[in-house]
């Protein structure tokens, strides 16, 4: 039906006109979140990545990936946690809830670590979920114990050392920052975890 008739075709130029208004309209999109990407040689397991991180003076790239990932880990962790506390004889509603805030703000590290990325490589990522985290394993524990408590004590007082030594290393201010925030939010949680070992042994565990 060629030169015959109307066509029912916008020209092209038209097109593109249109185009560019629309366009003009929307908003810019101005940061795509954009998976967590896994460095090719990394960490097997939480244990291993924590004792690679811990013996850096300062992080890189893949550092700060393995780092968001073991942070995010750790609401898996204190979750597991809390509710073995389940099985101890004692009302343990107040154990439940400081680990489990413990845990929440760990994953909330993550999301510090993220934007430390962000930072840096002007890229934003979102972590995976906890099925996908390589970090997030079984929990080998068996009973709740003053033991138990008093590593986790130790753990978090030693994160707010390593927190602390990464940002006497690094150059950028912000990240100096985002370093100092969490090394602070790891003391805290140290006390909240002396709190659930005082509770455990008031009543003699």
């Amino acid at each position: 039906m060629s030169g015959r008739g109307k066509s029912n075709r916008f020209p092209i130029s038209y097109g593109f006109v249109v185009l560019d208004r629309i366009t003009s309209i929307i908003p810019p999109t101005e940061v795509i979140d954009m998976k967590l990407p896994l460095p090719q040689q990394r960490p097997v397991d939480a244990g291993e990545a924590f004792a690679q991180l811990c013996a850096k003076d300062h992080l890189n790239t893949d550092d700060l990936i393995m780092l968001a990932l073991l942070e995010a880990s750790g609401q898996s962790l204190y979750g597991a946690i809390a509710d073995l506390s389940d099985s101890l004889e004692i009302d343990n509603r107040e154990i439940k809830a400081l680990l489990n805030q413990n845990g929440q703000e760990e994953l909330g590290h993550a999301h510090r670590i993220l934007k430390a990325l962000s930072i840096l490589t002007g890229n934003q990522y979102e972590l995976p979920e906890d099925e996908h985290n390589p970090m997030v394993g079984a929990w080998p524990a068996q009973e709740f114990s003053a033991e138990l408590m008093e590593s986790f004590i130790q753990a978090e007082l030693d994160g707010e050392a390593h927190y602390n030594r990464w940002a006497e290393n690094e150059t950028n201010k912000d990240v100096v920052k985002i370093y100092r925030l969490i090394g602070a939010d790891e003391r805290r949680h140290s006390e909240r975890d002396k709190r659930v070992l005082e509770i455990l042994q008031g009543h003699q565990y």
